[in-house]
């Protein structure tokens, strides 16, 4: 009954999210990007032709310093603070496919090219399904950069079937309005889901002494 007990309160933990505060503070390595956005919702015309910062965001969760990539690109955020709630990345289908290429190559990418090759990859794969730069409704240009494309579908082929676990998706709104700002993926600490685990670990032995 017991053992039950805490598998249950363990899935619940896992699935919690907390308040934190989330303070845009630069960018990292990446660059401008010609996409074609929206390319399958507006055929046959190719889609909107825009130019996306394809960028690490740096940012700063309750203080701590930390290198985060987008995973909503059709929600703005700019250097402002935002209240935010932290969210284990198994709250989305593709959260864990995504950590694995944040985990591994975003946020240690050290040139512009794989940083952006990165966040077009986890783009692909949030808002496509992981279809590569040639199909859905995000596409490369014909100006696209031939080594960045096959860098970014490099990116999305290889994060099939692997799972990330220890980053989170951040939830953002304004402080003053609460108008949704772009969700983040990041790593900043593992301390909240340390004292989640540590809470469920008590919950669980004050159950036990009241059965002994």
């Amino acid at each position: 009954m017991i053992s039950a007990l805490l598998s249950l309160l363990l899935a619940a933990s896992a699935h919690s999210a907390w308040a934190s505060t989330l303070t845009v503070t630069g960018l990292g390595f990446g660059e401008q990007v010609p996409l074609y956005i929206n390319a399958v919702t507006n055929s046959p015309n190719p889609g909107t032709n825009e130019n996306e910062y394809a960028y690490q965001i740096k940012v700063t969760i309750d203080g701590i310093p930390a290198i985060a990539m987008c995973v909503d690109l059709f929600t703005n955020i700019s250097y402002a603070t935002y209240n935010t709630d932290a969210m284990p990345v198994n709250t989305m289908t593709w959260g864990p496919r995504v950590t694995w290429l944040y985990e591994n190559f975003g946020r240690f990418a050290v040139t512009s090219e794989q940083a952006a090759a990165v966040q077009i990859a986890i783009w692909d794969i949030v808002h496509d399904g992981g279809d590569g730069l040639a199909a859905g409704n995000i596409q490369a240009q014909a100006t696209t950069r031939t080594s960045l494309v096959n860098a970014a579908n490099g990116f999305v082929t290889s994060s099939v079937g692997q799972v990330g676990t220890h980053a989170f998706l951040y939830h953002n709104v304004s402080l003053s309005t609460g108008a949704p700002a772009q969700t983040l993926i990041a790593l900043a600490s593992p301390e909240p889901a340390t004292f989640g685990f540590a809470g469920v670990t008590l919950i669980a032995l004050g159950l036990l002494r009241r059965r002994q």
